[in-house]
């Protein structure tokens, strides 16, 4: 088995960060230091400046680093960066950039256990009937509990919520759907005199 250090893609890897260096420090010598188990230092001079590059292991372990290193490279100017840090060094990518993918990791979690939750939920009402409104109205119900889709339906017609409210004159009469997973309720609900 190939020791991870000796990975032919760290070789690679190491190659694109150096060629970015050289596009971006003109005149500048580079040199390269491992600082193992933790980083690679890349340091730029030019005999007056010095500007200092830090890389994790973790970063030039990806395999497939050299395909997005030009883009990624360039998209957080990390000259601009380990010109603005100095001899410092510039830790890249830098802790607010970790802390960014870690929170966004977070996110897209969330929504992939939501997701499923959320397209089980239903909540709907329709109005079967109407007719203008009655005064001392009465109201009558027809409810059935659901438990994983198990409980039976209720009377659609209307018919058993019209007889358990009373009611003679029919004003309106509706279908109420409240469930969440396949648990809730379902409910025919009239109202007259």
């Amino acid at each position: 088995m190939q020791d991870v250090n000796q990975a032919g893609w760290i070789t690679a890897n190491i190659d694109a960060i150096e060629s970015y260096l050289k596009r971006e420090f003109d005149n500048f010598s580079i040199t390269h230091v491992e600082n193992r188990p933790l980083t690679h230092s890349f340091t730029v001079t030019d005999g007056k400046k010095r500007f200092m590059l830090l890389v994790p292991w973790s970063v030039l372990a990806e395999q497939n680093f050299p395909q997005r290193a030009a883009e990624d490279l360039s998209h957080e100017q990390l000259a601009a960066e380990m010109r603005l840090h100095g001899e410092g060094g510039y830790h890249w990518p830098s802790q607010n950039e970790s802390r960014r993918r870690v929170a966004m990791n977070g996110r897209m979690l969330l929504i992939v256990m939501l997701l499923p939750i959320l397209a089980g939920c239903e909540s709907y009402q329709w109005l079967v009937y109407a007719s203008p409104p009655i005064t001392g109205a009465k109201q009558g119900q027809d409810c059935r509990t659901l438990v994983l889709g198990l409980g039976g339906t209720p009377d659609l017609s209307g018919i058993e919520a019209v007889r358990l409210g009373g009611i003679k004159k029919v004003q309106s009469i509706e279908y109420l759907n409240n469930t969440f997973q396949g648990v809730g309720s379902e409910c025919i609900v009239a109202r007259g005199e």
